[in-house]
């Protein structure tokens, strides 16, 4: 189709199927006017549900950005005009989507970008992006209680090796005339996709206006000037909340792979929690969760009886793989 003249890409994000992208890419159109509709289309392919835990796979999440390019190369070839301008509108899991195409493959390009409940790094190389003209400006919504976003991404900001970030919680920096944050929008994960926001991520999109910080009286939408206190607390915390999780978690699947193999329980628990109890801040945390794994594998191993044990180690199972699916 030579006739098109524009192409807007709408990702959705990780825990959630999509259906609001042509929602959007509908925006999008009306936006453009009567008189140029045809000269705009738009593209809201979706990956199906992806859950957090396996969004935390690297090699999963790298499948998920070739997925993006094979849609990519089909819509340069479908929309053939030499002068065809792409742009880009994602949501979470969407966000590192476009983030990481545009870092590893020279040939993608998109003109306007807008990003909401962004996972990507906060210092994410927009200057050398922009500079090497793969993209033309960048619009990042952040939120006032994002916590899926300021616990999570946010709290691996500190490893350098780790491409995810807290862009969503924390917004951009530096900022330019290129890259802007709208600090801050009311709501969580999903706030900067909400219906009330479609009108204005549509006139971005298509004229490149952007959603002001304080919206005429009587707008549908809303700001704020600040941040709520709980989550920017939160959001500092979150490499300790991490660490506390992946203990808890470590633990339980310490105590169930010990039923299981008919291993030394105790003796692995020590291994595990021994370093951590001597750790500042988390040592008192680790203690206590060493002593209740001691009562537990205890009242695990000597009051339920084998056929419970058997049953309980089913339900696990099932919850485990009901966790790595939905959550």
């Amino acid at each position: 189709d030579p006739h098109v003249e524009n192409v807007a890409f709408v990702i959705h994000g990780i825990r959630d199927d999509g259906f609001w992208t042509k929602k959007v890419g509908a925006r999008i159109k009306r936006a453009a006017g009567p008189d140029k509709q045809e000269k705009w289309a738009t593209v809201t392919p979706s990956y199906g549900y992806f859950a957090m835990l396996p969004f935390a796979l690297p090699w999963i999440r790298r499948n998920k950005v070739e997925w993006l390019m094979d849609n990519y190369v089909q819509a340069r070839i479908q929309y053939s005009n030499p002068l065809v301008k792409f742009h880009y509108v994602g949501h979470s899991n969407g966000t590192y989507l476009c983030a990481a195409a545009l870092r590893d493959y020279s040939s993608a390009r998109f003109e306007r970008i807008c990003f909401a409940g962004s996972v990507v790094r906060t210092d994410y190389p927009w200057a050398t992006v922009i500079g090497q003209d793969r993209a033309g400006h960048v619009f990042n919504y952040v939120a006032t209680h994002d916590a899926v976003v300021g616990v999570f991404p946010n709290g691996l900001r500190h490893w350098r090796g780790m491409d995810l970030g807290g862009a969503g919680h924390l917004g951009f920096h530096p900022e330019s005339a290129d890259v802007r944050n709208l600090k801050y929008i009311p709501g969580g994960h999903g706030a900067g996709v909400q219906e009330n926001r479609w009108d204005e991520i549509a006139n971005y999109i298509v004229h490149g206006t952007e959603p002001v910080q304080l919206p005429a009286a009587g707008s549908p939408v809303q700001n704020r000037r600040s941040q709520a206190w709980a989550m920017r607390t939160t959001g500092r915390l979150s490499p300790a909340i991490l660490v506390a999780l992946a203990l808890i978690l470590g633990g339980i699947l310490e105590a169930f792979a010990a039923a299981v193999l008919n291993l030394n329980a105790p003796i692995l628990a020590s291994r595990l929690y021994g370093a951590l109890e001597q750790a500042p801040l988390i040592g008192g945390a680790a203690s206590t969760m060493h002593t209740w794994h001691a009562r537990i594998w205890d009242w695990w191993t000597h009051d339920v009886w084998p056929l419970g044990r058997l049953a309980g180690l089913a339900a696990y199972l099932f919850l485990l793989r009901f966790i790595m699916l939905r959550f």
